[in-house]
């Protein structure tokens, strides 16, 4: 009767299923492998899954600040357009440089009365007509002018004003904020009329456009990865384009929060499709 039993394909299929229904569901793992090999064949390397944003370097941003408050008188640029060292982004246009002009060049004239008077007294000491309170008090004018009048011109020189050709002839209230480095105008921040002040960003300059790869990783994986590893990424819409960093920065705090450690990779080779701000898809050997 037992045999007739299992002889029956009907009941033998019946009892197969529901002996396979109570098999439990197995958890995705965090960590990817290739399929289960089998004995002749070679282990495929275990990868480490994430996400990651292509972000320019720090070193490459530039951030173009005015010394001095004003009012912008021109700003002659566009976002994207590329620019070269020295070439002259935004006109600034305040009156108070017109009165640091000024007394830049007082400061100047007094400086040479009180250098001539010195060297007065000084002659009338060596003769014994003069006093020596007289030789000191000359003495104290011409340092006290000198410190004012080199005062005035390093304040000039900080704002862009070269005090060699400066004279009542030339006096202006306008400044000129050059490019300090050569690359391409990435934001601005301002538009002509526009009241700033010292120190405020009115413009970002981007050396060059090769991003890197900013991205964070659980903790528990820091041990295993070390700077100059290699490692895949594709964007998520194309995973049959594959391309390949090199780990370049680990940070060694993690985030008490999230308990991630964030890193930093740098492309192999530079692509036109590599935009920063774009997400990519990370794969790192493990």
């Amino acid at each position: 009767m037992l045999t007739n039993f299992f002889r029956s394909p009907v009941i033998l299929f019946l009892f197969c299923c529901s002996a396979g229904c109570h098999r439990p569901i197995p958890e995705i793992p965090t960590v990817t492998t290739s399929n289960d090999p089998t004995p002749s064949e070679k282990v495929q390397p275990v990868f480490l899954s994430g996400s990651g944003t292509l972000v320019i370097p720090s070193a490459d941003i530039v951030l173009i600040t005015p010394p001095a408050a004003g009012v912008v008188k021109s700003v002659p640029w566009r976002s994207g357009s590329p620019v070269k060292k020295g070439e002259v982004l935004a006109i600034i246009e305040n009156i108070e440089f017109l009165k640091l002009q000024q007394q830049y060049l007082e400061a100047k004239s007094e400086l040479f009365y009180y250098s001539e008077d010195l060297k007065r007294q000084g002659g009338l000491a060596i003769e014994n007509a003069t006093s020596v309170k007289k030789m000191q008090q000359a003495q104290r004018d011409f340092q006290t002018s000198e410190i004012r009048f080199r005062s005035l011109e390093k304040q000039l020189a900080l704002i862009g004003i070269d005090t060699d050709s400066l004279d009542a002839d030339r006096l202006s209230s306008e400044i000129a904020l050059s490019a300090p480095v050569s690359g391409y105008i990435d934001q601005i921040t301002v538009h002509q009329g526009n009241q700033i002040s010292a120190g405020e960003t009115i413009m970002v300059i981007v050396r060059k456009y090769e991003p890197v790869i900013a991205f964070e990783m659980p903790e528990e994986f820091y041990s295993k990865l070390k700077t100059g590893n290699q490692i895949e990424f594709f964007f998520p819409d194309d995973s049959l384009v594959i391309f390949k960093a090199r780990l370049t920065f680990i940070n060694r705090q993690t985030d008490a929060s999230s308990h991630h450690i964030k890193a930093w990779a740098t492309p192999l080779k530079s692509s036109s499709r590599l935009v920063p701000g774009m997400k990519v898809s990370l794969r790192l050997p493990l």
